[in-house]
């Protein structure tokens, strides 16, 4: 729950968006505690079938750079943005947006709050923030 997640729940409330993974506290957490990708592959047999099928492939195709990526990393840190960490809370918030779609009210109503929400995140007013708080220029006209 960082930056844009904030923003996006503030502009449609937590009823109308599915917020999973740890939080920005937690995740600092778990660097300090010394995060290792691979104790979740090793101790997780979801995680170690979903990681094993990406070496074996799909259709011919292997994603072992993915496999490789999750579990060991470029410079011996695997996966920073802790996916496998994050794993189990993934798969029950993707059984909560299963069971939102199966209600079609309650779908349609969360989705036109959502495109009723997004109207903040439009480029023009991202641009004009920008323009005055950051980069401190002001329009032409």
């Amino acid at each position: 729950m960082d930056g844009a997640n904030v923003e996006i729940s503030q502009a449609v409330g937590m009823d109308n968006i599915f917020i999973f993974g740890m939080s920005a506290d937690e995740v600092q957490k778990k660097f300090r505690e010394g995060y290792a990708a691979s104790s979740y592959y090793h101790n997780n047999e979801k995680i170690r079938k979903v990681v094993d099928a990406l070496k074996r492939g799909f259709n011919g195709h292997t994603f072992e750079s993915i496999a490789r990526y999750l579990l060991v990393g470029e410079y011996g840190i695997g996966d920073p943005y802790m996916c496998p960490a994050d794993f189990e809370d993934d798969c029950r918030v993707h059984n909560l947006v299963s069971d939102a779609y199966k209600d079609q009210d309650r779908w349609n109503a969360m989705s036109a709050i959502n495109i009723a929400g997004a109207e903040y995140f439009a480029a023009d007013r991202s641009i004009k923030d920008y323009a005055e708080g950051i980069w401190g220029v002001k329009p032409l006209n």
